[in-house]
């Protein structure tokens, strides 16, 4: 499922109990707004196409996304995705929420509830991109099972982002830490609990400005 936007405007998604219905908000002169609904549990993921900018995605609570072999929720530039109720990932090198850019990044990720992976690879927040934000709410929870399969991940040059866990984060698998600042100038601030069973699996891990390095952990 994907919404086209290259302009300002807002495009929001909003998942409801019973259905999902997508409702695109956009500023014209008849102020029309469409929906499209499809079954809950929804097995589509929400991608803005590439170069979107101002885009907002909500996953309202009483809806769940069960997706496999895709990305969950997937935004560009000046855009947020927000999760209130469940989002779930299978398969490998897929991600639950995600922000990739080659321009301006500067993203919002926020979990109120819970979004879960199971795949090698697979991050529960993956950011790649300029200057984001990351939010684990408090009573909420990121989780993921596979190796390497960091929960919440800033793996972006030139980095600048905030990463914030006031939930609770756990990771199962062999090299999955809980919270990842793989770039530059990054703040990570953990309020909550993280839990992490695999081996060479850190709670927090931080690589002093190079993309994609290993880093130090803590």
């Amino acid at each position: 499922m994907r919404y086209r936007s290259r302009s300002a405007s807002p495009v929001s998604f909003a998942c409801l109990p019973r259905s999902v219905r997508a409702t695109t908000l956009r500023r014209n002169p008849d102020k029309r707004r469409r929906a499209i609904r499809a079954p809950n549990p929804s097995t589509l993921p929400v991608i803005a196409v590439p170069g979107s900018v101002n885009v907002t995605i909500n996953v309202l609570q009483g809806a769940v996304l069960d997706i496999s072999g895709r990305n969950g929720l997937f935004v560009r530039n000046l855009s947020t995705a927000m999760n209130a109720e469940i989002v779930n990932i299978t398969g490998d090198a897929f991600d639950g929420m995600i922000s990739q850019s080659t321009a301006s990044g500067r993203n919002v990720l926020v979990n109120a509830d819970a979004v879960s992976t199971s795949g090698f690879n697979s991050e529960a927040m993956f950011n790649r991109a300029a200057a984001i934000t990351m939010r684990n709410e408090a009573g909420d929870t990121l989780t993921t099972s596979g190796g390497n399969a960091t929960a919440m991940n800033d793996y972006a040059n030139p980095g600048g982002g905030t990463l914030i866990n006031d939930g609770a984060i756990s990771t199962s698998g062999s090299g999955s830490s809980g919270m990842g600042a793989r770039t530059g100038g990054d703040t990570l601030l953990n309020n909550g609990s993280i839990t992490t069973t695999g081996a060479s699996a850190a709670g927090m891990v931080a690589n002093g400005g190079v993309v994609g390095g290993p880093g130090g952990t803590s």
